[in-house]
């Protein structure tokens, strides 16, 4: 599905196989509007793909929901879960057969992007419930301007966070637009 049809299908795909086999609630939304080189889709879906596992098998969770958009010349995604949250200092240090977390730091690095690992068990989470919050952003644009400091990670996930008020009329978007936003 990623070379044929792009990241969005690919994770589509991993996220509908979550779905049937663990029956979490699943949703994808994929605000990004440029072109993904061939590299960055492939190590942004391998990201994706271990992250996606690591819930399927650890995290107990009822609902997962991945977000993908832009950020300063680069491609966004955060994946996060409403589960268990990983125990302490598993991020920091990985118990011997459990390398996914540093090889999806590692892929990030090596393409000289970052990524954030946040789960509130590990102290390092939003706070405002269990549950991983992945991030991670990788460059796609290499002449995206002067500024060529990679950006921080936001603070926190949609699913750890109180819902945002807005108003029918604040959507810049008038309730259409680029924006695609599937349950899956």
């Amino acid at each position: 599905a990623l070379e044929r049809h792009g990241l969005e299908a690919a994770v589509r795909v991993e996220l509908l196989n979550l779905k049937e086999e663990n029956g979490v609630a699943v949703s994808l939304q994929d605000d990004f509007s440029g072109t993904l080189p061939v590299e960055v889709s492939t190590i942004a879906y391998r990201i994706c793909r271990e992250a996606l596992s690591n819930a399927r098998r650890h995290s107990q969770a009822g609902r997962i929901e991945v977000t993908v958009d832009d950020l300063k010349g680069g491609l966004l995604v955060k994946i996060c879960d409403d589960g268990v949250g990983i125990p302490p200092g598993l991020v920091a240090s990985p118990e011997p057969g459990h390398l996914g977390l540093s090889a999806m730091r590692q892929r990030a690095d090596l393409a000289g992007g970052w990524l954030k690992i946040r789960s509130p068990v590990d102290g390092r989470g939003s706070g405002a419930g269990p549950g991983t919050e992945i991030e991670f952003w990788l460059p796609v644009d290499t002449d995206a301007g002067s500024d060529t400091r990679t950006p921080a990670p936001n603070d926190g996930c949609p699913l750890h966070r109180p819902p945002e008020r807005t108003h029918p009329s604040s959507d810049r978007h008038g309730g259409h637009g680029g924006h695609v936003h599937h349950r899956v």
